[in-house]
């Protein structure tokens, strides 16, 4: 059975090249954007969007906005 990982941030650098390389190793991927891939519902702002998002993956990547009201140095 192949797995499958969900990629938070599939459109950016880090994200996208993570997304373009689990394919190449014989994993799915779901992304929260379209990127190629399965693309998964959800807005990591409105947590009732998520659970259906991370439902049945083996794993998640996600990349955080460390300059984001709320979280790191801007927390």
């Amino acid at each position: 059975m192949t797995e499958t990982y969900l990629v938070i941030g599939a459109t950016g650098l880090q994200g996208g090249a993570v997304a373009a390389e689990l394919p190449r190793r014989g994993a799915k991927v779901r992304a929260l954007a379209d990127r190629g891939v399965t693309v998964a519902a959800g807005d990591l702002t409105d947590l009732a969007t998520l659970p259906a998002a991370f439902e049945g993956v083996a794993g998640v990547f996600s990349v955080q906005d460390f300059y984001a009201p709320g979280v790191g140095l801007a927390g």
